[in-house]
């Protein structure tokens, strides 16, 4: 695993302290993460996405409530399309629902039919701020203030890729007292075509600002149930999804030797 650490430079701003903190950061708010038995936090989304003739923007608003490896969220907003989103998202622990409101469509994913392995794997990612995996990267790390608070402020030192997605940057804002995520930042490039065309480019940032940190509250276990009405039919995506999954961690092993030979 990379360890999190600062660019060394000759001469350093009073507002960054030793590399090394910055895992130890880092490092802190995942453990006190997993301490916590439930939480509940408002995730307020914005998404800026630049092409070659046009800008455009998405803005969310979710409610994310979490325990013992059970989620629980609700989105609206409107996407970079000006569609509207009202999206409920409920992962019981085995079966992952995900219902559109506003197209009235429901989808599955059972985890219990899927390979051991991926199974696992899935099962795994009971993390919603991706830590475990922002933990593989390098950063530095400086202090900043939002508003009258301070918050530790990391900052990504090389591309990060976090599924199908790199991102060339990705910053951190979190809460020196608490050690709660307080906002991430995300910026990434993207260039596509077809051969013999010439390519697209796209440029695209993501702010997430966490708001109302509600710590180890009580959270009925009906929350965590299908969200979808009865009348509303149910389409099964368990196959589909281990599919691509399977055809995901083929491309993983691809990109990695990719990037060994770019070292």
């Amino acid at each position: 695993m990379k360890s999190i650490a600062l660019t060394i430079c000759l001469i350093l701003p009073a507002s960054l302290v030793w590399g090394q903190e910055a895992g130890e950061v880092l490092e802190r708010m995942r453990q006190n993460m997993a301490g916590l038995e439930s939480y509940r936090v408002t995730v307020i989304a914005e998404a800026l996405v630049r092409g070659a003739r046009e800008v455009r923007e998405a803005k969310t608003e979710a409610i994310l409530m979490v325990k013992a490896g059970k989620q629980y969220r609700e989105t609206t907003g409107t996407d970079t399309a000006g569609q509207p989103i009202d999206r409920v998202q409920v992962f019981d622990g085995t079966i992952n629902w995900d219902y559109d409101r506003v197209r009235k469509v429901a989808r599955k994913m059972d985890l219990n039919r899927m390979s051991k392995d991926i199974r696992e794997e899935l099962m795994g990612q009971a993390d919603p701020a991706q830590l475990g995996t922002l933990a593989d990267f390098n950063f530095g790390i400086g202090t900043e203030k939002i508003g009258a608070e301070e918050y530790y402020k990391l900052n990504s030192l090389e591309p990060i890729r976090l599924g199908a997605q790199t991102f060339d940057q990705i910053k951190l804002w979190i809460d020196k007292k608490s050690y709660l995520l307080a906002r991430v930042w995300m910026a990434s490039t993207m260039e596509f075509g077809y051969p013999g065309s010439e390519k697209v480019r796209m440029e695209q940032e993501i702010t997430q600002n966490f708001k109302d940190w509600e710590p180890d509250i009580e959270i009925d276990e009906k929350v965590f149930k299908s969200p979808i009405p009865v009348v509303v039919k149910v389409v099964d995506e368990t196959e589909k999804m281990e599919e691509m999954y399977r055809v995901y961690r083929s491309k993983q092993k691809e990109w990695q030797k990719e990037e060994e030979k770019e070292r």
